[in-house]
Parts: structure tokens; sequence; C-alpha cells
């Protein structure tokens, strides 16, 4: 086997470079051994506006005055978000989302 045959076997056979996510994990002092990306930033602001408004009372009623649902229900939602739950279906609908079949049962 010629010397340089070694070389370009060695070269070959190296590890994938860095993705850009473990490149930028690398820089910030982080963990970067897997190669998925973390948690997106538009994520984690999400989660830090969602646990402001949980942290703040008057910030709740103003949110369920916007979003038309009891303090309860919105307490709920935020918590979901800050979670990282996904969005549940409405329990309730309104009349004009549900069929002709819904709202008169005796058809």
């Amino acid at each position: 086997m010629p010397h340089n045959q070694q070389y370009f076997d060695t070269m070959m056979n190296q590890n994938p470079p860095f993705t850009d996510a473990q490149r930028s994990q690398q820089a910030r002092g982080k963990s970067y051994a897997s190669k998925s990306a973390g948690e997106p930033y538009e994520s984690r602001v999400k989660r830090e506006q969602a646990a402001q408004i949980l942290e703040s009372l008057e910030l709740l009623v103003w949110q369920s005055n916007a979003r038309n649902e009891s303090v309860a229900q919105t307490r709920q939602h935020f918590q979901n978000v800050m979670l990282g739950l996904p969005d549940a279906e409405p329990a309730f609908r309104e009349e004009y989302e549900r069929s002709a079949k819904a709202k008169d049962p005796h058809r």
C-alpha cells in the first residue's frame, strides 16, 4: 500500500462536518454532541411570553378578555403553551361551526 493511500483513507473516513446548529451550540458553550437542533427561538419566545402572562393577573385578565374566554380557560391555554403542548380542539363550538344535524337532533 503506498504511503499516500493511508492519507486518503483517513481523509475520506473523517466524521461529517458540524451542522450550523452544532456550530451555534459550540460557540455558546453548550453541548453540541447531538446533530438535532435545539428549541427554535420563536418557540422559546412564545413560552417566555406565556410565563409572563401567567405571572401577572392583570395580563391574564386582559388576555382572557381578548380571547373571549374565562380566566380559567385562558390560564389553561397559556399553561399548555408554556409546557409546549399542542393547542387543544375547543370543547364548545359556536352555532355557526356546528353542522345542521348537530343543531337540531330531532330532524
